[in-house]
């Protein structure tokens, strides 16, 4: 995710990260993960100036909130489940149960270096498995860093702004027992997703909702539901965009957060199959043959020397 500043306002004060302690960068996200999001500031995360010559209040606020949506009216008794709502389809998102109130004032960007996603390899041999950290052979993959472009004027020091959705939730009690009404609410986000842009549909049949500008972002965040706006906003896109391979191993999440995660990586050259087949079609010599010297090399000339004319017409033409 990317580190952001506090500073620089968007048509409006300076910009306040609220629970900006909770952060922690890192070079392979999960759910569940605390991430930098952008989102409409709240009345209460400023105070309101004291004067009419006072820096005006923030039109929007960093957060760092939860990945993985977490309904408001999840029970407070259940463990949450970040992994059940990471991603929302944005085709969709108006219309169901836990997405359709946020639509309209709860919308967000997730402030992002970029985003992972895997293609299929196909059945590989053992030793190619182990060599892409497989423990057996099976149906790999192989994973993709998708991020802004170095030449992309359109990216503000190589941050993606990604549209999502937040809510909060309150559980019974926290960690250290406190009870509900002591306890600030927990505040998740999901992201969305569409249909990818031709330039990313090869990798996979979705992509994250990537806003290309920060004006862009600046219009996801106004509060409103206007369909055309949405659909506008929610379009495919790979421009700006560039990819390349990463390490497999990323899949472990726990032993790889740091930029390593992120490193160009090319893939082991698979084993040549060809030089086995030929091995294992090969006939077998004959025991003169094996024992070696003149002898043997005598046989096979005269069989050479007895075959059928036609036989040797046939071998010259093969």
């Amino acid at each position: 995710s990317a580190d952001s500043g506090t500073g620089g306002g968007s048509g409006g004060g300076a910009v306040r990260w609220v629970n900006e302690d909770a952060y922690a960068p890192r070079h392979n996200a999960t759910p569940g993960a605390p991430l930098a999001v952008l989102r409409c500031a709240a009345p209460s995360d400023d105070d309101a100036p004291s004067s009419p010559r006072a820096q005006p209040p923030p039109l929007f606020s960093i957060e760092t909130m939860r990945w993985g949506l977490v309904p408001a009216f999840t029970p407070p008794t259940s463990a949450p489940d970040f992994f059940a709502r990471f991603n929302a389809r944005s085709e969709s998102a108006r219309d169901k149960a836990s997405f359709r109130r946020l639509v309209p004032a709860r919308r967000c960007v997730a402030l992002l270096d970029g985003f992972y996603e895997w293609t299929a390899l196909g059945t590989h041999s053992k030793s190619q498995s182990a060599a892409l950290g497989a423990r057996s052979p099976r149906r790999t993959k192989q994973p993709w860093l998708v991020r802004p472009s170095s030449d992309d004027a359109s990216s503000a020091e190589g941050v993606m702004y990604v549209a999502g959705l937040w809510d909060e939730w309150v559980p019974s009690t926290d960690s250290a027992g406190a009870r509900a009404d002591k306890r600030a609410p927990v505040r998740t986000f999901t992201i969305l997703t569409t249909a990818p842009a031709e330039g990313l549909a090869w990798l996979h049949d979705r992509q994250p909702v990537v806003l290309r500008s920060e004006a862009a972002a600046r219009e996801w965040l106004r509060r409103g539901d206007r369909p055309d706006v949405y659909a506008r906003l929610t379009r495919g896109t790979a421009e700006g965009l560039t990819y390349h391979m990463v390490n497999p191993a990323i899949g472990k999440a726990s032993e790889w957060q740091g930029p390593e995660a992120c490193a160009p990586y090319t893939p082991p050259k698979p084993k040549r199959a060809g030089a086995d087949i030929r091995g294992f079609f090969s006939a077998a010599p004959s025991p003169k043959r094996r024992a070696g010297g003149r002898e043997a090399h005598g046989d096979a000339q005269q069989q050479e020397e007895e075959a059928p004319p036609k036989r040797a017409k046939l071998e010259r033409e093969h």
